[in-house]
C-alpha cells in the first residue's frame, strides 16, 4: 500500500514539472526546474510519510471513568443532584429494591428525576403553583425549574393561568392513570363490586394497594351519609397502622415488618400505644389468620375501618378492600357483624 501511494506522489510531482516547463521556462531553467522537482520530490515524500503515519492510528486507550453528573455538579447547586432524592421516593425505593439509598449512576437519568419531582409536587399542594413555589420546594435553581415548568407545560402535562401566571395539572395526566388502571384488569373489573358495596352499606368504599411503606388509594366510592370518611383517589397512609396494609403485609417476613416499624416516624408510631415489638407482629399475624383487620382513629377519634385481602391465582395479596365508617354509626361490633360479610363477599368476588 505504502508503495503504490508512493507511485501516485510521484506522478503528482511530473505532471507539475511538465507543466512548469509548458509554461515556457524553456531550458534555460532546467537547473531551476530540476532543484524545483526534487523540492517537490521531497514535499511528496513528506506527504507520503504522513499519510503512512495516518493509516497507522495509535492504538485506542481505556477512557477515564466518568461521572455522569458532573454536568449537573457544575451547573446545580448540590441540593439539585440526583442524590438528594426526596424522603418519600428514598423510602419507596428502600423497600421495594432493597437497601439501597442511592441510584445506580450509570442507569439513573437525573434530569427525569427532577421533572418527576416538578410533578409530585402538585400531589402535596392544592392549589396552583409559581416558578418560585416550585424552585423553592424542589431545591431546584430558578432557572432549572422554569425549564422543567415550561418543557412539561409544552408537553400538555401542565396547564398555565393566564392571569396569576400559575402552573396547575393538566387532564393529559389522567391518560397515565387510565394506563396504569388499563394494565391492571382486575382492579378496573372490581369497581362495580365496590359501587354494589357502597349502596348496601351506605358507607366509603375504596381498592388499596401497597406502594412500598405506604398504601395508596386508587378505586374510591364516596359514602352516602353527610358525615362521612373522604378517601380521595391517590390517598396514601403508612403500611402499618392502616387496616389494608396490615391485610397487605400480613404475608410479609418478619424481618421486613421489624424494619418498617424501626423506619416509622414518632408520631406515627405512637398510633400503636405502648404496644412492644412483639405485640405489633401479632397484629400481622392475626390478620392473616382471621383474613381481616380493624384500624380506629386513624381518621380522627371517631374513625373505624375495616379491611380483607384480595388475592391473585396464588392466594397472594395484591389489593385490600376497604369500608370506612364512623363509630356514631356502627362500632366495632357491628362493624364486624353488619359490614364484614358483605366486604368480605366482594373481595372473594374480586379475587381470581
Amino acid at each position: 500500500m505504502d508503495s503504490v501511494l508512493l507511485h501516485e506522489q510521484f506522478d503528482f510531482v511530473s505532471a507539475i514539472h511538465s507543466f512548469v516547463s509548458a509554461a515556457g521556462h524553456g531550458s534555460r531553467h532546467s537547473s531551476h526546474a530540476a532543484s524545483s522537482s526534487g523540492d517537490l520530490n521531497r514535499a511528496g515524500a513528506l506527504h507520503c510519510s504522513r499519510a503512512r503515519y495516518r493509516r497507522r492510528p495509535a492504538p485506542l486507550q481505556e477512557a477515564p471513568h466518568l461521572d455522569p453528573y458532573s454536568h449537573y455538579r457544575s451547573s446545580y447547586s448540590p441540593v439539585d443532584t440526583p442524590q438528594k432524592l426526596s424522603k418519600h421516593r428514598t423510602r419507596v425505593q428502600e423497600s421495594s429494591h432493597g437497601d439501597r439509598s442511592q441510584p445506580d449512576p450509570r442507569l439513573f437519568v437525573g434530569s427525569m428525576d427532577k421533572g418527576m419531582r416538578v410533578l409530585e409536587l402538585f400531589n402535596e399542594h392544592d392549589s396552583a403553583l409559581s416558578i418560585g413555589d416550585i424552585a423553592a420546594n424542589t431545591g431546584m435553581g430558578r432557572s432549572a425549574a422554569q425549564r422543567f415548568v415550561y418543557t412539561l407545560h409544552w408537553l400538555g402535562y401542565l396547564n398555565k393561568d393566564s392571569e396569576s401566571k400559575k402552573y396547575f395539572p393538566a387532564l393529559k395526566l389522567l391518560g397515565l392513570v387510565r394506563g396504569i388502571h388499563r394494565h391492571h384488569p382486575q382492579r378496573e373489573l372490581a369497581y362495580p363490586l365496590l359501587e354494589r358495596l357502597a349502596r348496601e352499606t351506605r358507607e366509603t368504599v375504596s381498592w388499596v394497594e401497597l406502594d412500598g411503606d405506604e398504601v395508596v388509594v386508587l378505586l374510591n366510592v364516596p359514602g352516602a351519609h353527610v358525615t362521612t370518611i373522604n378517601l380521595p383517589v391517590g390517598s396514601r397512609f403508612p403500611a402499618l397502622t392502616s387496616s389494608s396494609g396490615q391485610v397487605l403485609l400480613s404475608q410479609a417476613p418478619q424481618a421486613q415488618l421489624l424494619k418498617m416499624l424501626d423506619a416509622l416516624p414518632p408520631e406515627v408510631r405512637a398510633r400503636f400505644g405502648s404496644r412492644s415489638r412483639a405485640a405489633i407482629l401479632a397484629v400481622f399475624r392475626k390478620a392473616a389468620e382471621e383474613g381481616h383487620s380493624f384500624t380506629e382513629k386513624n381518621f380522627g377519634d371517631d374513625g373505624v375501618s375495616v379491611s380483607v385481602p384480595v388475592t391473585d391465582f396464588s392466594g397472594r395479596p395484591i389489593a385490600a378492600l376497604n369500608v370506612s365508617t364512623v363509630r356514631s354509626r356502627f362500632d366495632i361490633a357491628q362493624v364486624r357483624e353488619l359490614i364484614l360479610p358483605r366486604l368480605k363477599s366482594a373481595a372473594r368476588e374480586a379475587s381470581i
